[in-house]
This record gives structure tokens, C-alpha cells and sequence, in this order.
């Protein structure tokens, strides 16, 4: 499972976004709901990856490093992760607006 969400993170990350506006226009994001979708959702997904950061196996560790990085490029996501204690154990939701693109986040 931490292989597909890498993956797809990755697939989702703020480069692969660059190089479909630099080839297909600015709207590449607007007109690709899935990936806008994906990426709205980066700070509730890394909350659950984070605690896997620190599992006891080597395998799921980087597993979850390889999720994290990609899914840390949110905005939102430095200054939550710095507020955060030494357990991961605030975890952040959207609050429902009327877009994704202006919801709030709450613990």
C-alpha cells in the first residue's frame, strides 16, 4: 500500500504539476480533477503516513519516507508538521468549504 501511495504522490508532486502546465497550459491542474483532488487531500494522508516513520521495521520506514517526501510539498504541511510534538499524534482534516481549493484545516 506505502508502494501505490508513493507512487501516486509522486505522480501528484509539485514537479510532475510544472511539467503538465509547461506541455498542456496553465488549466492542466484545474481540468485534471483526480490529481487536484490527490493533492488536496496531501496533509490528511501524510498524517497518516507520518507515525509510520519511526516503525520498527527498515522496510516500512522507507516505504513511508518515500510517501512522505512527495506529500510534504503541501503548503500547509511546515508549519503543521513544526507545531506538531514529538508524537505524531495531531492528525489535520479538511473543514468543508464550498472548494477544496479554499478549505481550511482543523485538528
Amino acid at each position: 500500500m506505502l508502494e501505490w501511495l508513493s507512487d501516486t504522490a509522486y505522480d501528484a508532486d509539485d514537479e510532475r504539476v510544472a511539467l503538465g502546465e509547461r506541455h498542456y497550459g496553465v488549466r492542466f491542474l484545474h481540468e485534471y480533477d483526480e490529481m487536484r483532488a490527490f493533492r488536496d487531500l496531501r496533509p490528511t494522508i501524510f498524517c497518516a503516513v507520518h507515525p509510520l516513520l519511526c516503525h520498527e521495521s527498515a522496510e516500512v520506514r522507507d516505504a513511508a519516507l518515500v510517501a512522505a517526501v512527495p506529500l510534504a510539498e503541501h503548503p500547509f504541511l511546515p508549519s503543521t508538521v513544526a507545531s506538531w510534538s514529538a508524537t505524531p499524534t495531531a492528525c489535520w482534516t479538511p473543514a468543508l468549504t464550498a472548494t477544496t481549493e479554499t478549505a481550511s484545516w482543523t485538528r
